[in-house]
């Protein structure tokens, strides 16, 4: 609202409000796809308020004459992901490339969560695509690789790029036990496809590859 409030004294061309895949709520098929003109169903506060934020962004602008959209970010992971003072949920793929590269063993009960991994550079040049195209025809656009991908995937992608790698399965109740995060649906692409022209670029190898050199040329093993 502070920003909503700037934005009302300077009327930019365009606010955009960076918001989340979690707006969808707890929608956990694998088969579903989450579009944008989709029921929204947040349940929790971080769900509840991304959504409401959605809702004040877009009245602020049709009340004081500004433009607005939002961008609806899948699960992102990759460089500079860390541990801040406004946030301690850490990706699923941030912990196991932090094992990778701490030569840590990685313990696994669950292969089967998933859900649409973004790189973070492909959502970096969403959130720009939206903000930069000179007629967006929508209030909202998912980013998103569009591609629903398992912790078995993830998984079998590190092993090719870090054959060293070891990997066992958990018991249940193993405090090591990477199988956390939950699953959510693939959100729908072809909006910001077809009227932005956006398409995300890297695929999960060449995310999980970028993001290790990172770490390696870094020194960044959290």
């Amino acid at each position: 609202t502070n920003l909503l409030e700037l934005a009302r004294r300077i009327i930019p061309q365009r606010f955009l409000y960076v918001s989340s895949g979690s707006v969808y709520g707890d929608r956990p098929k694998q088969e579903e796809v989450l579009r944008e003109d989709a029921d929204l169903h947040p349940h929790t506060l971080y769900e509840s308020t991304k959504y409401l934020s959605e809702l004040l962004t877009q009245r602020f602008g049709e009340m004081h004459g500004f433009a607005t959209v939002a961008t609806r970010l899948s699960s992102p992971y990759g460089p500079m992901e860390r541990i801040t003072g406004h946030r301690a949920n850490q990706s699923v793929v941030k912990e196991l490339t932090g094992r990778a590269v701490r030569g840590e063993t990685i313990a696994v009960s669950d292969r089967s969560l998933g859900r649409d991994y973004t790189y973070v550079v492909d959502i970096a040049d969403g959130i720009c695509s939206v903000l930069g195209a000179p007629n967006p025809s929508h209030f909202a656009y998912n980013i998103s690789t569009g591609k629903w991908i398992s912790l078995g995937d993830i998984i079998d992608a590190l092993m090719e790029l870090r054959p060293d790698i070891k990997v066992i399965d958990a018991s249940s109740g193993d405090p090591n036990d990477a199988s956390y995060g939950g699953s959510r649906s693939r959100m729908d692409v072809s909006r910001p496809r077809d009227d932005i022209g956006f398409t995300a670029e890297y695929d999960l190898a060449a995310g999980l590859n970028a993001f290790l050199e990172w770490r390696d040329e870094s020194g960044f093993r959290d």
